[in-house]
């Protein structure tokens, strides 16, 4: 499905994931959500390589598709980032969604950032707080 169709907003109305060329949401059969961003050389650093911002809000937005893929509402308390190898021009990246922790306001997650190559870019651990409880 699309982020569009998940969130209900037309096609083109903009926003930060449509900017980052964000729109295919997966979900799998364990529960994770997954999104993918094919970079270009807008999204890179001074140095060639992915933009640490870039990754924080590809894991930001597949957080807020993992919630909105349940119905729920919710916005990051915190996040924690890990970086480990290089995002590259032309590649895609993965982030996907594990759920940790399931309160009745506040949720823990996992999100693991990968290279189409299977490279293990980077972890993030976010803390959400659903401010539409299920």
């Amino acid at each position: 499905m699309t982020i569009e169709e998940l969130l209900g907003i037309k096609e083109g109305e903009g926003g930060l994931h449509s900017f980052l060329g964000v729109h295919e949401v997966r979900v799998g059969n364990d529960g994770s959500v997954a999104v993918d961003m094919k970079i270009t050389k807008d999204l890179l650093n001074p140095r060639g390589m992915v933009h640490g911002g870039t990754i924080s809000a590809l894991c930001d937005i597949a957080i807020g598709c993992f919630h909105a893929s349940r119905g729920e509402e919710a916005v990051a308390l915190s996040s924690e980032l890990h970086f480990f190898k290089p995002g590259l021009d032309g590649s895609t990246l993965t982030a996907t969604v594990y759920e940790r922790k399931k309160g009745h306001t506040v949720c823990t997650f996992l999100i693991e950032v990968r290279d189409d190559s299977g490279r293990h870019v980077a972890d993030g651990m976010y803390t959400t707080f659903k401010s539409k409880p299920e």
